[in-house]
């Protein structure tokens, strides 16, 4: 009898995997990447972009392609961060900041919506939604205002930045309305004060990777042609391994087996979608809450209190009691 091999894998680059209509599902955790590991993801991409010599190999991305759906199983974390990336070198190119849109949004007095984007449309009074489509509900909201323009990063308020190396604490800041400030803490407090900085709500990682890639790109002092280099770059020159998968359950095993840059991915989180999936669609959201507030549960005495809750749970599920617990199983 022949093997079954239910995937397909390629190498592709971020101008073809954009292109596509993509899924956050339930079962991934949210966007979950500090300061530290963006710094490391957008250093590796300038490094490479400014040597003008190497493309760049940059991990996998495992699709699960099932009910006429592309559900990104593996990768998430890597494809955010891209977006904010190419969304930044739009809002300071003049001339890429409509192609750029045209490649991460649906216009919504244009294109035909799904049922999904449709809500997001009445729910947002937004003239663009996002592409992609991430099921977790922070991150879906923080992804349409930063994609919109109603997320300002604090430093596109600094006048002086021509004359900025770094953005530190003891930084001299000339804000644009000519007024000098020395700390950073306090330029973020003055623009909050008089010019309607709003601080980006904390249920969303994404607001502060935001933040950091605009400080970043705009340190960089990228003249046009530069920007524009660096998006041809960013589309055309980047390969990622692309693993397209029609089977659920074979697909998480790709994803176990593939060792990419991030955080490692907690196994209460890998046992949530055969879980999920099985939910109606209007009670995922709550379903998806409700896991992460009893996930991060936590008790004086017990380490890991919402972890062990998740365990007694699954053994009373299957009936079968014992003093430790397979996750997998």
């Amino acid at each position: 009898m022949s093997r079954i091999k239910p995937y397909t894998t390629n190498q592709e680059t971020w101008n073809t995997i954009l292109q596509k209509n993509l899924k956050i599902p339930m079962n991934q955790r949210e966007y979950s990447w500090e300061l530290k590991e963006i710094n490391k993801f957008v250093v590796d991409i300038f490094k490479i972009f400014e040597e003008n010599k190497y493309v760049e190999k940059m991990g996998s991305i495992i699709n699960l392609n099932y009910n006429n759906g592309n559900n990104i199983y593996d990768g998430q974390q890597r494809i955010l961060t891209t977006i904010l990336i190419l969304h930044v070198i739009g809002c300071l190119s003049n001339k890429l900041k409509d192609k750029i849109a045209a490649l991460l949004t649906i216009d919504t007095e244009i294109e035909n919506l799904t049922p999904e984007q449709t809500v997001i449309k009445e729910r947002f009074k937004v003239a663009k939604i996002p592409k992609i489509y991430c099921i977790n509900p922070y991150d879906m909201e923080s992804l349409v205002k930063i994609l919109n323009n109603i997320i300002v990063p604090w430093v596109k308020f600094i006048d002086n930045l021509d004359d900025i190396e770094s953005v530190d604490e003891e930084e001299e800041y000339v804000c644009t309305c000519k007024v000098k400030i020395s700390r950073k803490s306090d330029f973020i407090r003055h623009i909050t004060k008089h010019h309607d900085y709003c601080i980006p709500e904390q249920n969303s990682k994404l607001y502060s990777a935001f933040n950091e890639i605009y400080k970043f790109i705009s340190l960089k002092k990228y003249d046009e042609q530069d920007l524009i280099n660096l998006y041809k770059f960013i589309i055309n020159d980047i390969d990622v391994q692309y693993y397209d998968c029609n089977d659920p359950e074979y697909v998480s095993r790709i994803f176990d087996w593939e060792n990419n840059r991030g955080k490692s991915v907690e196994t209460l989180d890998i046992i949530k979608n055969p879980i999920i999936v099985n939910i109606p669609d209007d009670k995922k959201v709550e379903i998806y809450e409700r896991w992460e507030e009893l996930k991060h549960k936590e008790h004086k005495i017990i380490k890991n209190f919402g972890a062990k809750i998740f365990d007694v749970a699954i053994q009373l599920y299957n009936n079968k009691f014992q003093r430790t617990i397979n996750h997998e199983e």
